[in-house]
């Protein structure tokens, strides 16, 4: 009876992480070259990824490839590619595994690897507006100019993501000295890993399958389309743990009787 019940409890608490999904999926942002949806900026995933995060990659996987097609009968955008399901499934899979696999690992240290790796993009990023302003003939400006309008994401986008990363950073620090039982350390390295790795695999596979699948797109340079994906996936991932790890915490202190984030 007490299997039955904690499956039947289960299964509600994914049912509303896929609802809770696919109404924010409505509300994404979406860009296009030459017509084809190329990116869509949306925030779903911190539901999505939460179900894996909490009951384990099959729910996971369920949860992205559930939410991939609702989403897609709710707010079709271009023809309906079955391989994106896939991949998206295999997202919520992979973060499910590496959630379970870095159950023992230390994050003490883990904030001082965090602040340098936002100094050195934001360092990236201010090279590259430099670049652009003073050496825009040279071999490394001709790259980042043959982004086109996604040449700024390379420059002041990407300081304007290390400013992010820091400040929400910061305000973990100020949360954890007004009340300990708000800070997130606890769950934001580890979260910020997960959907991390799970965010480049899924962008990098879909760049490909993309670029196959559009004979327009396959003629654009892999690393020219890949980098401004990844650059705006990663402006997704930072806020996306920030907000899982907000809503674990409230999670573990209301749901205690279902320890499920010790697994």
């Amino acid at each position: 009876m007490s299997k039955n019940r904690n499956a039947v409890k289960r299964i509600v608490h994914v049912s509303l992480l896929i609802t809770l999904a696919v109404i924010i999926r409505n509300f994404s942002y979406s860009f296009y070259i030459g017509g084809v949806l190329t990116t869509r900026i949306s925030f779903s995933g911190i539901f999505t990824r939460m179900a894996a995060i909490l009951f384990g990659p099959v729910y996971g996987g369920l949860a992205s490839g559930i939410q991939d097609v609702i989403g897609y009968l709710l707010k079709p955008e271009g023809p309906f590619l079955p391989w994106l399901t896939l991949t998206a499934i295999a997202g919520g899979v992979v973060a499910g595994f590496l959630w379970r696999l870095t159950d023992k690992t230390d994050y003490s240290k883990a904030g001082r690897y965090y602040l340098l790796f936002f100094a050195c993009i934001g360092f990236i990023g201010g090279i590259n507006q430099l670049v652009l302003s003073q050496w825009s003939e040279s071999k490394w400006g001709q790259l980042l100019k043959g982004m086109g309008n996604n040449k700024d994401l390379a420059s002041m986008g990407l300081i304007i993501f290390a400013c992010i990363g820091i400040a929400l950073y910061l305000l973990n620090m100020l949360l954890r000295r007004i009340s300990a039982r708000w800070q997130l350390n606890g769950y934001f390295f580890r979260v910020l890993f997960v959907v991390g790795i799970s965010g480049l695999l899924l962008t990098t596979l879909n760049t490909w399958i993309l670029q196959i699948t559009f004979p327009e797109l396959g003629q654009i340079d892999f690393m020219v389309f890949w980098i401004p994906r990844v650059i705006k996936e990663a402006f997704v991932v930072i806020v996306q743990s920030y907000i899982i790890s907000f809503l674990l915490s409230i999670y573990n202190r209301y749901f205690k009787s279902e320890p499920v984030l010790s697994r």
